[in-house]
């Protein structure tokens, strides 16, 4: 992951499309790697997301999990929650072993909303 632009999920590592009801008003899964997520999310599992129109990130619904895609840090899940420095917004792992960090958000390229996960064994 690199570069700025107007990176879309389907360049991110998105591995298939599957069909599941309870997530039909997600538009793709996506895999999760390590463990800041722990144990909420592990490696491994699949996320279904719900894409966020870039222009709509003013609201966010704090204390819920997102993907963001950032044009420094690549593509990351987590929690969201304010920042106290305007126009940054805090982002927050799951595992308490990892801090949590401010982004810019005019570093954030795309948003979408975690809506449920499949964990895997």
């Amino acid at each position: 992951i690199a570069g700025p632009g107007d990176p879309v999920y389907e360049d991110e590592k998105v591995e298939d499309y599957y069909t599941v009801s309870e997530f039909k008003e997600s538009d793709f899964l996506i895999r999760v790697k390590g463990d800041s997520m722990s144990p909420h999310f592990t490696g491994g599992d699949l996320l279904a997301c719900k894409k966020i129109a870039i222009d709509q990130t003013y609201f966010l619904q704090w204390g819920r999990c997102y993907v963001i895609y950032t044009r420094s840090q690549g593509c990351m899940v987590k929690r969201v929650q304010p920042s106290e420095k305007d126009g940054f917004v805090k982002c927050v792992s799951d595992n308490p072993k990892y801090a949590p960090f401010d982004v810019p958000m005019q570093d954030v390229v795309s948003v979408a909303l975690v809506n449920g996960s499949i964990s895997l064994e």
